[in-house]
């Protein structure tokens, strides 16, 4: 019996500590315009946040962490030409058309640093690694439509140009030019027959 009564006692004041832990947490994690709702004398097993709260605040959370990645000390000149001339000389090989072109690839290619990739793009180019990338090989494939005489069949110029797939070079073609790679050679081939 005093074994028991040991051990529930430890139990007990073990519990009681961890409940007024979790009670003093509480007012780290609960946005403080949280509702609470509160039913009948106050007990803590009852109240509970509206869903809602915790998601915006969870959203807000996720967007200062974004933010604090995004906020990268600035570049000097001499590195900014640097890289300018690195990516001018990764446009003219065409080494975009490398269809296992990753993150990790590309900033060894250009030799910008994989934190700083990003940024650097968006301030250069309005645009992150995969929609700079899809551009290049976008704009590949429209000089390529343009030619009198294509080299490859359409479907084939999908995986010529880097694409992983038809679909996703039908998908994108589309989205940049708004019409099909198809119809867009027959409308240059009409614009220079006619």
């Amino acid at each position: 019996m005093a074994y028991f009564d040991v051990n529930f006692n430890i139990h007990r004041g073990f519990s009681i500590g961890l409940y007024v832990i979790f009670l003093s947490a509480i007012k780290f994690v609960v946005p403080p315009d949280a509702k609470l709702i509160q039913t009948e004398a106050f007990n803590a097993s009852k109240i509970s946040v509206i869903p809602q709260q915790i998601l915006k605040l969870d959203i807000v959370r996720q967007l200062e962490k974004q933010k604090g990645k995004l906020s990268l000390p600035p570049m000097s000149a001499e590195k900014q030409l640097e890289y300018r001339k690195a990516i001018d000389y990764f446009i003219q090989t065409l080494a975009y058309l490398d269809s296992d072109l990753n993150k990790e690839s590309f900033c060894q290619q250009v030799g910008i640093p994989v934190h700083q990739v990003g940024a650097f793009l968006k301030d250069e180019y309005d645009k992150g690694l995969n929609g700079f990338i899809n551009q290049l090989r976008l704009s590949y494939a429209a000089k390529q439509l343009r030619s009198q005489e294509l080299v490859y069949t359409i479907s084939d110029l999908a995986f010529v140009c880097g694409f992983n797939s038809r679909a996703s070079f039908y998908r994108n073609f589309q989205t940049e030019f708004g019409c099909s790679p198809h119809q867009y050679r027959l409308g240059c081939l009409s614009m220079v027959c006619g």
